[in-house]
């Protein structure tokens, strides 16, 4: 069906082909509800055909007006198809499987008998608002601007997002939530505030767990795998002094550029950090993504690239990659949707660090 329509062409020189794609969506919408609609009257209290009514018309599509459909481009009928599925899948009482599961080999299994994630805190420094129930209660800490975004939903779903029957699971469910919003109302940040919002969640709050292990930073500047500035983050004494306990997990940034311009590092380079890009379904790096190229954090102008991480190298020996396209995430208002980026990489090695510091907390 999906090939006739991205094929149909015009309406007007197609009108029996368009007819024909629109009874197929019928007989689509039909089936579905004879085993959906039960399920999804009793959980939103709308009859299935209110549901799917309002589902199509956020396309502009009336499957009763076949002219309709000629008005959405490819991108847009793959978004639709997608998000009936996902949007359908809500309502069988069971967590989505996603496609990077399987290409990173994890099960839910696998972080359950890892601890979940119960003894870390996660730091979150990106837009940050809490629409999203179930990542609102992990939270212990939110600070920064008030701008709304459901980029940090988004980011937090695929880390904390609860095993409870309902869209996303997330790699550590059991962690707990500090973040720190760094963008103003207009949707930009400035190293200052990225740096304030590392000293505020790392910062020991009680428990010793609630001081964030691992702090995701799914952000960046254009142009760059690896901005210079990094390195007076790191250098600055309030961050550096939790160097010995911090582990930082950034973005590597969507431009789809190799980086070959080096960074001066010194001072710095006993910051443990990884750089994050991403992968596709192929386990293929995205066009989109950022690489490392053949950059170098030198020391004092010089590419030593010792043998230990913390002297002066290769920024490919920080990099690795991450599933980062068409991923499921927290819409940020009670539901699902989809979106691809590096930013959507990180998180997933900020979850599984999560792990590795719920197992072994000496690491």
């Amino acid at each position: 069906m999906f090939t006739a329509w991205d094929a149909a062409g015009p309406y007007a020189t197609n009108v029996a082909g368009y007819g024909s794609i629109a009874g197929d969506l019928r007989s689509m919408v039909a089936d579905a509800g004879q085993f959906w609609g039960g399920a999804i009257a009793h959980q939103t209290g709308q009859s299935y055909q209110a549901y799917s009514d309002a589902f199509f018309a956020r396309y502009g599509v009336n499957l009763n007006d076949p002219s309709s459909l000629a008005g959405l481009d490819t991108g847009r009928k793959v978004q639709m198809y997608v998000e009936w599925y996902d949007g359908l899948n809500q309502f069988s009482g069971n967590d989505q499987v996603d496609l990077w599961m399987g290409m990173v080999n994890w099960t839910p299994r696998l972080t359950q008998l890892q601890g979940g994630g119960s003894q870390a805190t996660i730091g979150l420094i990106d837009y940050f608002s809490t629409g999203d129930a179930d990542i609102k209660s992990k939270v212990i800490y939110s600070g920064g601007y008030t701008s709304v975004s459901s980029h940090g939903a988004s980011v937090g779903s695929l880390i904390v997002a609860s095993h409870d029957g309902k869209g996303v699971m997330g790699i550590a469910p059991n962690a707990l939530v500090a973040a720190y919003n760094p963008f103003d109302q207009s949707g930009s940040a400035d190293w200052s505030d990225v740096i304030k919002g590392i000293v505020e969640v790392t910062r020991e709050r009680g428990a010793a767990k609630n001081r964030a292990s691992v702090v995701n930073l799914s952000l960046g500047v254009p142009g760059w795998t690896l901005n210079p500035e990094w390195r007076n983050v790191f250098r600055t004494s309030a961050v550096d002094s939790v160097k010995d306990h911090t582990l930082y997990v950034i973005a590597a940034g969507n431009d789809g550029i190799s980086q070959r311009t080096n960074v001066e590092f010194n001072g710095a380079l006993d910051s443990t950090f990884i750089v994050v890009g991403s992968v596709d379904a192929n386990g293929v790096i995205s066009e989109f993504s950022n690489r490392p190229g053949t950059a170098c954090l030198t020391d004092g102008g010089s590419c030593k690239n010792g043998s230990l991480l913390k002297e002066s190298g290769y920024l490919m020996n920080r990099f690795i990659v991450a599933p980062g396209e068409f991923t499921l995430v927290s819409d940020n208002a009670g539901g699902v949707t989809r979106g691809s980026g590096t930013s959507l990489a990180a998180p997933l090695v900020s979850g599984a660090v999560a792990l590795i510091h719920d197992r072994w907390p000496w690491l």
